[in-house]
Protein backbone atom coordinates (compact mmCIF):
# COMPACT_ATOMS: atom_id res chain seq x y z
CA UNK A 1 0.00 0.00 0.00
CA UNK A 2 1.47 3.35 -0.46
CA UNK A 3 2.66 5.41 1.79
CA UNK A 4 0.85 9.16 2.11
CA UNK A 5 3.81 11.98 1.86
CA UNK A 6 4.79 15.12 3.94
CA UNK A 7 4.47 18.64 1.83
CA UNK A 8 5.71 20.46 4.64
CA UNK A 9 6.15 19.26 8.91
CA UNK A 10 2.48 20.00 8.90
CA UNK A 11 0.87 19.55 5.83
CA UNK A 12 0.76 16.31 4.18
CA UNK A 13 -0.42 14.31 0.95
CA UNK A 14 -3.26 11.64 1.60
CA UNK A 15 -4.41 11.25 -2.17
CA UNK A 16 -4.17 8.29 -4.75
CA UNK A 17 -2.58 7.66 -7.87
CA UNK A 18 -4.82 6.47 -11.20
CA UNK A 19 -2.50 5.65 -13.81
CA UNK A 20 -4.32 3.60 -15.50
CA UNK A 21 -6.91 6.41 -16.55
CA UNK A 22 -7.06 7.04 -20.20
CA UNK A 23 -10.16 9.01 -20.25
CA UNK A 24 -11.42 11.52 -17.84
CA UNK A 25 -15.04 12.29 -17.20
CA UNK A 26 -15.65 10.43 -20.47
CA UNK A 27 -14.64 13.10 -22.31
CA UNK A 28 -10.99 14.38 -21.89
CA UNK A 29 -7.95 11.79 -22.75
CA UNK A 30 -5.48 11.39 -20.18
CA UNK A 31 -2.48 9.73 -21.72
CA UNK A 32 -0.39 10.26 -18.43
CA UNK A 33 -3.18 8.89 -15.96
CA UNK A 34 -4.27 11.81 -12.99
CA UNK A 35 -4.47 11.84 -9.25
CA UNK A 36 -6.86 12.53 -6.91
CA UNK A 37 -4.92 14.89 -4.30
CA UNK A 38 -6.72 15.21 -0.61
CA UNK A 39 -4.48 16.91 2.06
CA UNK A 40 -4.61 16.55 5.40
CA UNK A 41 -3.29 20.12 7.80
CA UNK A 42 -2.38 19.57 11.58
CA UNK A 43 -2.74 22.30 13.99
CA UNK A 44 -1.97 22.80 17.45
CA UNK A 45 -5.28 22.53 18.43
CA UNK A 46 -7.14 20.73 15.41
CA UNK A 47 -6.40 18.91 12.05
CA UNK A 48 -8.39 19.72 8.65
CA UNK A 49 -8.71 17.38 6.19
CA UNK A 50 -9.26 19.09 2.77
CA UNK A 51 -11.45 17.68 -0.11
CA UNK A 52 -11.31 13.62 -0.28
CA UNK A 53 -10.91 11.06 -3.25
CA UNK A 54 -12.67 9.02 -5.96
CA UNK A 55 -14.94 6.66 -4.57
CA UNK A 56 -13.36 3.09 -5.56
CA UNK A 57 -10.01 4.80 -3.88
CA UNK A 58 -12.11 5.02 -0.88
CA UNK A 59 -9.80 2.39 1.50
CA UNK A 60 -6.81 3.50 0.14
CA UNK A 61 -7.49 7.27 1.20
CA UNK A 62 -8.44 6.59 4.57
CA UNK A 63 -5.45 4.01 4.99
CA UNK A 64 -3.30 7.16 4.29
CA UNK A 65 -5.07 8.97 6.76
CA UNK A 66 -4.95 6.31 9.80
CA UNK A 67 -0.83 6.06 8.55
CA UNK A 68 -0.48 10.03 9.64
CA UNK A 69 -3.28 10.58 12.96
CA UNK A 70 -6.48 8.27 12.41
CA UNK A 71 -9.26 8.87 11.18
CA UNK A 72 -10.77 9.64 15.04
CA UNK A 73 -8.08 12.83 14.82
CA UNK A 74 -9.79 14.43 12.49
CA UNK A 75 -11.76 17.05 13.20
CA UNK A 76 -13.08 18.89 10.24
CA UNK A 77 -13.36 18.42 6.74
CA UNK A 78 -13.09 21.47 3.89
CA UNK A 79 -14.57 20.55 0.74
CA UNK A 80 -13.58 22.97 -1.68
CA UNK A 81 -15.46 21.60 -4.56
CA UNK A 82 -18.50 18.51 -4.34
CA UNK A 83 -17.55 16.54 -7.97
CA UNK A 84 -17.56 13.40 -7.21
CA UNK A 85 -13.37 12.81 -8.26
CA UNK A 86 -13.15 15.07 -4.99
CA UNK A 87 -15.97 14.19 -2.59
CA UNK A 88 -16.28 10.55 -3.84
CA UNK A 89 -15.20 8.83 -0.02
CA UNK A 90 -17.05 11.30 1.88
CA UNK A 91 -19.90 9.52 2.36
CA UNK A 92 -18.25 6.78 3.86
CA UNK A 93 -15.67 8.98 5.80
CA UNK A 94 -18.90 10.75 7.18
CA UNK A 95 -20.22 7.11 8.08
CA UNK A 96 -17.42 6.40 10.32
CA UNK A 97 -17.15 9.66 11.83
CA UNK A 98 -20.94 11.28 11.58
CA UNK A 99 -19.92 13.92 13.90
CA UNK A 100 -17.34 15.82 11.47
CA UNK A 101 -18.52 19.02 10.64
CA UNK A 102 -17.97 19.43 6.79
CA UNK A 103 -16.75 23.29 5.81
CA UNK A 104 -18.13 24.41 2.30
CA UNK A 105 -19.72 27.16 -0.10
CA UNK A 106 -23.80 27.32 -0.19
CA UNK A 107 -23.44 25.81 -3.32
CA UNK A 108 -21.40 22.78 -1.84
CA UNK A 109 -23.99 22.84 0.92
CA UNK A 110 -26.81 22.40 -1.53
CA UNK A 111 -24.96 19.77 -3.63
CA UNK A 112 -24.00 17.86 -0.82
CA UNK A 113 -27.09 17.16 0.29
CA UNK A 114 -28.68 16.20 -2.95
CA UNK A 115 -24.69 13.64 -3.35
CA UNK A 116 -24.67 12.22 0.55
CA UNK A 117 -28.62 11.90 0.69
CA UNK A 118 -28.71 11.98 4.56
CA UNK A 119 -28.48 14.93 7.23
CA UNK A 120 -24.63 15.87 8.00
CA UNK A 121 -23.15 19.40 9.84
CA UNK A 122 -22.51 21.41 7.26
CA UNK A 123 -20.60 24.57 8.17
CA UNK A 124 -21.22 27.12 5.20
CA UNK A 125 -18.28 29.69 4.78
CA UNK A 126 -17.88 32.55 2.85
CA UNK A 127 -15.14 34.88 1.63
CA UNK A 128 -12.31 36.02 3.60
CA UNK A 129 -13.80 33.35 6.78
CA UNK A 130 -11.13 31.72 8.61
CA UNK A 131 -11.17 28.26 11.00
CA UNK A 132 -8.10 28.54 13.78
CA UNK A 133 -6.31 25.61 14.21
CA UNK A 134 -4.24 26.41 17.17
CA UNK A 135 -1.17 27.93 15.43
CA UNK A 136 -2.57 27.45 12.19
CA UNK A 137 -5.03 29.36 10.29
CA UNK A 138 -7.46 28.45 7.13
CA UNK A 139 -9.04 30.98 5.35
CA UNK A 140 -11.49 30.14 2.98
CA UNK A 141 -11.48 32.03 -0.80
CA UNK A 142 -14.75 31.74 -3.12
CA UNK A 143 -13.70 31.13 -6.47
CA UNK A 144 -17.23 30.01 -8.62
CA UNK A 145 -17.16 28.55 -11.70
CA UNK A 146 -13.79 27.16 -11.54
CA UNK A 147 -15.25 24.81 -13.21
CA UNK A 148 -18.47 24.60 -11.23
CA UNK A 149 -20.29 27.33 -9.00
CA UNK A 150 -19.35 25.76 -5.58
CA UNK A 151 -15.57 26.11 -6.19
CA UNK A 152 -13.60 27.76 -3.32
CA UNK A 153 -9.82 27.68 -2.69
CA UNK A 154 -8.52 27.39 1.04
CA UNK A 155 -5.17 29.39 2.31
CA UNK A 156 -2.96 28.18 4.85
CA UNK A 157 -1.94 31.57 5.91
CA UNK A 158 0.76 30.77 8.06
CA UNK A 159 2.71 28.51 5.95
CA UNK A 160 1.79 30.00 2.80
CA UNK A 161 0.26 27.38 1.18
CA UNK A 162 -2.80 27.19 -1.35
CA UNK A 163 -5.21 24.47 -1.95
CA UNK A 164 -6.79 25.61 -4.84
CA UNK A 165 -8.49 22.12 -5.64
CA UNK A 166 -9.64 22.06 -9.64
CA UNK A 167 -7.16 25.34 -10.58
CA UNK A 168 -3.82 24.90 -11.66
CA UNK A 169 -4.05 21.17 -11.78
CA UNK A 170 -3.38 18.83 -14.72
CA UNK A 171 -4.35 15.39 -15.59
CA UNK A 172 -0.47 14.01 -15.25
CA UNK A 173 0.22 10.78 -12.79
CA UNK A 174 4.08 10.53 -11.63
CA UNK A 175 5.34 8.12 -8.38
CA UNK A 176 7.17 11.69 -7.57
CA UNK A 177 4.28 14.43 -6.24
CA UNK A 178 6.65 17.70 -6.62
CA UNK A 179 6.60 19.72 -9.68
CA UNK A 180 10.28 20.28 -9.57
CA UNK A 181 11.00 15.86 -9.53
CA UNK A 182 9.64 15.24 -12.46
CA UNK A 183 9.57 15.64 -16.33
CA UNK A 184 8.01 18.61 -17.77
CA UNK A 185 3.96 18.36 -18.23
CA UNK A 186 3.34 21.71 -19.35
CA UNK A 187 1.32 20.05 -22.34
CA UNK A 188 -0.67 18.47 -19.90
CA UNK A 189 -1.45 21.84 -18.02
CA UNK A 190 -2.23 23.10 -20.92
CA UNK A 191 -4.21 20.83 -22.46
CA UNK A 192 -6.15 20.63 -18.32
CA UNK A 193 -6.86 24.44 -18.85
CA UNK A 194 -8.40 24.21 -22.49
CA UNK A 195 -10.59 21.66 -21.49
CA UNK A 196 -11.75 22.40 -18.29
CA UNK A 197 -10.82 26.69 -17.71
CA UNK A 198 -10.77 27.96 -20.84
CA UNK A 199 -15.30 28.59 -21.26
CA UNK A 200 -15.14 30.30 -17.70
CA UNK A 201 -11.78 33.00 -18.24
CA UNK A 202 -13.67 35.66 -16.76
CA UNK A 203 -14.42 33.29 -13.74
CA UNK A 204 -10.28 32.42 -14.31
CA UNK A 205 -9.28 36.60 -13.91
CA UNK A 206 -11.75 37.42 -11.07
CA UNK A 207 -9.99 34.12 -9.32
CA UNK A 208 -6.64 35.11 -9.96
CA UNK A 209 -6.84 38.26 -8.41
CA UNK A 210 -8.31 37.59 -5.76
CA UNK A 211 -4.87 35.45 -4.56
CA UNK A 212 -2.74 38.52 -6.59
CA UNK A 213 -0.67 39.90 -3.36
CA UNK A 214 -0.77 36.35 -1.55
CA UNK A 215 2.65 35.07 0.12
CA UNK A 216 2.82 31.43 -1.96
CA UNK A 217 5.37 29.22 -1.10
CA UNK A 218 3.36 25.80 -2.05
CA UNK A 219 0.32 25.52 -4.60
CA UNK A 220 -1.62 22.11 -3.88
CA UNK A 221 -4.20 21.60 -6.50
CA UNK A 222 -6.61 18.63 -6.95
CA UNK A 223 -4.98 17.04 -9.76
CA UNK A 224 -1.32 16.14 -10.90
CA UNK A 225 2.39 17.43 -9.20
CA UNK A 226 2.10 19.66 -6.22
CA UNK A 227 4.15 22.94 -6.78
CA UNK A 228 6.84 23.77 -4.28
CA UNK A 229 9.58 25.20 -6.96
CA UNK A 230 7.79 28.05 -8.76
CA UNK A 231 4.54 27.98 -7.67
CA UNK A 232 3.79 31.50 -8.85
CA UNK A 233 4.56 30.17 -12.43
CA UNK A 234 1.17 28.30 -12.54
CA UNK A 235 -0.94 31.52 -11.53
CA UNK A 236 1.00 33.77 -13.65
CA UNK A 237 0.07 31.28 -16.74
CA UNK A 238 -3.54 31.23 -15.98
CA UNK A 239 -3.21 35.05 -16.31
CA UNK A 240 -2.23 35.24 -19.42
CA UNK A 241 -4.36 32.32 -20.58
CA UNK A 242 -7.39 33.60 -19.28
CA UNK A 243 -6.84 38.01 -20.74
CA UNK A 244 -9.52 39.51 -22.55
CA UNK A 245 -9.04 39.47 -26.62
CA UNK A 246 -7.96 43.20 -27.38
CA UNK A 247 -11.13 45.37 -28.28
CA UNK A 248 -12.20 45.22 -32.02
CA UNK A 249 -12.70 48.64 -33.85
CA UNK A 250 -14.66 47.06 -36.03
CA UNK A 251 -17.30 44.12 -35.27
CA UNK A 252 -15.67 40.84 -36.15
CA UNK A 253 -17.47 37.66 -38.67
CA UNK A 254 -15.62 34.30 -38.98
CA UNK A 255 -16.60 33.05 -42.02
CA UNK A 256 -16.10 29.31 -42.51
CA UNK A 257 -15.87 27.68 -46.87
CA UNK A 258 -15.32 24.43 -47.96
CA UNK A 259 -15.78 25.00 -51.82
CA UNK A 260 -15.11 21.31 -53.89
CA UNK A 261 -15.31 23.00 -57.40
CA UNK A 262 -15.28 27.03 -56.64
CA UNK A 263 -19.06 27.57 -56.47
CA UNK A 264 -19.73 27.97 -53.03
CA UNK A 265 -16.41 30.39 -52.52
CA UNK A 266 -17.55 32.79 -54.94
CA UNK A 267 -20.71 33.40 -52.83
CA UNK A 268 -18.62 33.29 -49.84
CA UNK A 269 -16.79 35.88 -51.51
CA UNK A 270 -20.45 37.42 -51.87
CA UNK A 271 -21.21 37.47 -48.44
CA UNK A 272 -17.60 38.97 -47.44
CA UNK A 273 -17.69 41.67 -49.61
CA UNK A 274 -21.27 42.46 -48.02
CA UNK A 275 -20.02 42.33 -44.65
CA UNK A 276 -17.36 44.72 -45.26
CA UNK A 277 -19.32 47.09 -46.53
CA UNK A 278 -21.37 47.05 -43.40
CA UNK A 279 -18.10 47.74 -41.17
CA UNK A 280 -17.22 43.98 -40.43
CA UNK A 281 -13.59 42.57 -40.30
CA UNK A 282 -13.92 39.44 -41.86
CA UNK A 283 -11.77 36.34 -41.33
CA UNK A 284 -12.27 33.70 -44.19
CA UNK A 285 -11.23 29.98 -42.91
CA UNK A 286 -11.46 26.63 -45.08
CA UNK A 287 -12.39 24.36 -42.80
CA UNK A 288 -10.68 21.37 -45.04
CA UNK A 289 -7.77 23.35 -43.74
CA UNK A 290 -8.26 24.49 -40.16
CA UNK A 291 -6.85 22.97 -37.02
CA UNK A 292 -9.04 22.75 -33.95
CA UNK A 293 -7.09 25.39 -32.06
CA UNK A 294 -6.89 27.77 -34.69
CA UNK A 295 -11.04 27.48 -35.02
CA UNK A 296 -11.55 27.45 -31.25
CA UNK A 297 -9.51 31.01 -30.92
CA UNK A 298 -11.22 32.53 -34.18
CA UNK A 299 -14.76 31.40 -32.16
CA UNK A 300 -13.81 33.03 -29.23
CA UNK A 301 -13.05 36.36 -31.33
CA UNK A 302 -15.79 36.87 -33.34
CA UNK A 303 -19.21 38.78 -33.41
CA UNK A 304 -20.55 36.74 -36.09
CA UNK A 305 -19.88 33.20 -37.39
CA UNK A 306 -21.15 32.05 -40.61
Amino acid sequence: MESYQNITENVYWVGVRHPELQIFDELFPTHNGTTYNSYLVRGAEKTALIDTVKAPFTEEFLDKIDQVCGLQQIDLVVVNHTEPDHSGALATLLERRPDLPVYCSKPAENFLKQLLNKPFDARVVGDGDEIDLGDKTLRFILAPYLHWPDTMFTYLVEEAVLFPCDAFGAHYCSKKLFNDEIPDFSSDFYFYYDCIMRPFKDKVRQAVDKIDGLDLRILCPSHGPVYRHEPQAAVNAYRRLSAPPPENTAPRALLLTLSSHGNTRKMGEAVQQGLQQKGFEVVEMRMCDMRDGDLRDELELADLVL
